[in-house]
């Protein structure tokens, strides 16, 4: 069924469950349609969403529907630019958490039903996909940094959502455990690691896509010229992103690769594995853990959330109900004497003008010397962000080469690449401004 549905993909409008694989786009299709690049699928319709993306008939759709306004990647900014020149590029990221929990699902479901599982086995994925971002607060992960760690992360407010008295109602008519869902999105059992996999594969989609334009158009010999008195090394972020995806422009059909048996879940492709793995550690390196794109949020939008959240201007419960993004904003905007509140965002800009805010990294063994030389240069220590955890590179993945074996043991050498991009995230970020 793998290899029918691939091909099928390609070529008609193929039903899956409550999706709808597209080849071209359907003119008399109504429902949400996200763009799946670098696939063979193309497009993916939900046909029980309307155009705006709000909930019209799937029940579960009302605990999710204020996903439409946190963006994926909250406040991170386009890194292959300067922070300077953030007035004229501002974030390039729009995919919002909803567009991402819909992606994961079609994902999840695709997935369970190549491998031919149970109805009851795709409900329940499915729907731990749908809901896996649902206890997300208002502001995303620039919300969460902002609290004691864990405090606000989405597995630890589930049990807020799925206690709500439509959506218990809606489990129990599908016959779909709570529990069972909870564990899911915990990551554990078998459905667990494939929602592990297709989220981190829905999420890397489509930011990857958006770093791609990036490259493509936001680095032209213009812009590098306005700032050749500045570092020059941001202009190189996403170039190896972008030689990836243009070397393997269906990447993703990686999707099509992921098996089930009753006791592990593998990518039946080494390659097609490899691939991915190599994509989403140089994600990580030119983007979810670079230290410029985080310079925005870490010292001049965090400080201030964190003030709000200790004197209990905000609370778990108001950022998961009654405050919206935008509600945020205006809250933000209120405490900093900002009016009209739409302003927020230029007040922001230029206080980054303002106090002349840069980065720079190093170990930890070297932080303190580091800093005495910046406030010998007349710099004062902004904010200091210790990434030396980095990030999980996934080369423990199971792949299928004869016999069952992690990444790491079927291409030694591609995940030792893997392994020294993701080295190079950790460190210590010092971030420093004008006095």
């Amino acid at each position: 069924m793998r290899n029918i549905l691939r091909e099928m993909a390609s070529r008609h409008n193929v039903q899956c469950g409550d999706i709808h694989l597209f080849w071209r786009y359907p003119i008399d299709f109504e429902g949400t349609i996200i763009a799946v690049p670098y696939s063979s699928l193309h497009l993916i319709g939900f046909e029980y969403l309307n155009q705006g993306g709000m909930a019209t008939q799937h029940p579960l759709h009302a605990a999710i529907a204020r996903l439409q306004d946190i963006p994926q990647l909250s406040t991170l900014t386009d890194p292959t630019l300067h922070p300077h020149y953030y007035v004229d590029g501002g974030m390039i990221f729009k995919q919002s958490r909803l567009e991402h929990s819909l992606l994961t699902a079609a994902a999840m479901e695709i997935v369970l039903r190549i491998n031919e599982r149970s109805e009851e086995e795709v409900a329940h994925g499915v729907t731990a996909a749908l809901l896996h971002d649902a206890a997300t607060v208002a502001g995303g992960d620039t919300m969460k940094m902002s609290a004691s760690p864990g405090e606000l992360a989405e597995e630890m407010l589930l049990d807020h959502i799925l206690e709500e008295e439509d959506l218990r109602a809606c489990l129990d008519i599908n016959h779909i455990d709570p529990e069972r869902i909870k564990a899911v999105i915990r990551n554990q059992g078998r459905l667990g690691k494939v929602l592990n996999f297709v989220d981190r594969l829905a999420y890397t989609c489509k930011d990857a896509q958006a770093m791609h334009r990036s490259v493509q158009h936001n680095q032209p010999e213009e812009v590098r010229a306005r700032f050749a008195n500045l570092p020059g090394v941001y202009f190189e972020k996403g170039r190896e992103i972008a030689e990836l995806l243009e070397a393997q422009p269906r990447l993703f059909d990686v999707l099509f690769d992921v098996c089930l048996d009753e006791e592990a879940v593998y990518v039946d492709n080494v390659d097609s594995a490899g691939h991915f793995l190599k994509l989403r550690a140089l994600m990580h390196r030119d983007l979810y853990m670079d230290p410029i794109a985080h310079l925005f949020e870490a010292t001049l939008l965090r400080p201030h959330l964190k003030k709000l959240y200790q004197q209990h201007q905000l609370s778990a419960e108001a950022l998961l109900g009654w405050i919206s993004q935008y509600r945020l904003e205006n809250t933000l905007a209120d405490a900093l004497g900002v009016y009209p509140y739409y302003m927020i965002t230029q007040y922001f800009i230029n206080e980054l003008a303002k106090r002349d805010i840069w980065v720079e990294t190093c170990q930890p063994e070297e932080a303190a010397r580091l800093k005495d030389v910046l406030q010998k240069q007349g710099r004062r220590i902004a904010a200091e962000e210790n990434y030396m955890g980095g990030f999980d590179a996934g080369t423990d993945l199971l792949v299928k080469k004869d016999n069952l074996m992690p990444f790491r043991t079927a291409d030694p050498q591609m995940a030792q690449e893997i392994e020294t991009i993701a080295e190079q995230v950790r460190n210590v970020r010092i971030y420093h401004e004008r006095m």
